[in-house]
């Protein structure tokens, strides 16, 4: 079976229509993962839950008020007595067809021994967690067959790896058909070792739907929410 069934749950909850094809994985919103860096991993119902004004009270909410261009509403990604993460985001970015450094602001907070400080803030575009052991890989599309179903992707990986493409490490991705879209998400076997970080090519990885790709939106399911694939 797939090495990313934790990807196909996240998808399965975020489509808009029953998928055509079969997915081994029983969706669970509030058990959902994802990552904004390597150390704030949350729970994707926190993206969902309730805005947050700027009046709370609490420790960690008044140092956060004291970082430059604090927003007027946040939510809550990470909330307990050692550590609070707080984000807010551009709610044009949600629907994944925007681009940027990423769509969701952060700023991470901590208790150090009985002290409240601010300790990393940035952006980023949330990606699902995969299993454990895989990387991150992202594809373009190359050329569509002349029937719709068979399509050619080039898939790159995030990491390093001495400008050489991934090759044999691309794992099976998980495929989610709906009725208005195709949402596609690879996991790569890291390559190991020290890399240089020149750019890499892409590798040709062929795909084949369960019908025909007609008018329906193409997306890379990496990204949460999944990333709008430009079509040729």
């Amino acid at each position: 079976m797939t090495r990313l069934l934790l990807v196909a749950s996240i998808l399965l909850a975020i489509a808009a229509c029953t998928p055509t094809s079969t997915i081994p994985a029983t969706p669970t919103p509030s058990q959902q993962w994802l990552s904004c860096s390597t150390d704030i991993v949350f729970q994707a119902s926190a993206l969902s839950g309730p805005l947050e004004p700027s009046g709370a009270q609490d420790e960690a909410a008044l140092i956060f008020r004291r970082f430059p261009a604090t927003p007027a509403f946040w939510r809550r990604l990470i909330d307990d007595d050692k550590r609070v993460v707080f984000a807010a985001a551009n709610p044009s970015a949600w629907d994944g067809r925007s681009g940027g450094a990423g769509n969701l602001r952060f700023v991470d907070v901590a208790n150090t021994r009985g002290t409240w400080a601010v300790v990393a803030s940035g952006e980023c575009w949330p990606r699902v967690v995969l299993e454990e052991g895989l990387q991150y890989g992202s594809w373009a599309l190359a050329t569509v067959s002349d029937d719709a179903r068979q399509m050619e992707l080039l898939v790159s990986e995030f990491e390093c790896a001495s400008g050489q493409p991934p090759g044999e490490r691309v794992q099976p991705p998980v495929i989610v058909e709906t009725d208005h879209d195709v949402t596609i998400t690879f996991g790569i076997e890291p390559i190991g070792g020290d890399q240089d970080c020149p750019t890499a090519p892409g590798q040709p990885y062929r795909v084949t739907l369960g019908a025909p790709l007609g008018q329906r939106v193409l997306q890379d399911g990496v990204y949460f929410p999944p990333r709008v694939v430009a079509i040729p």
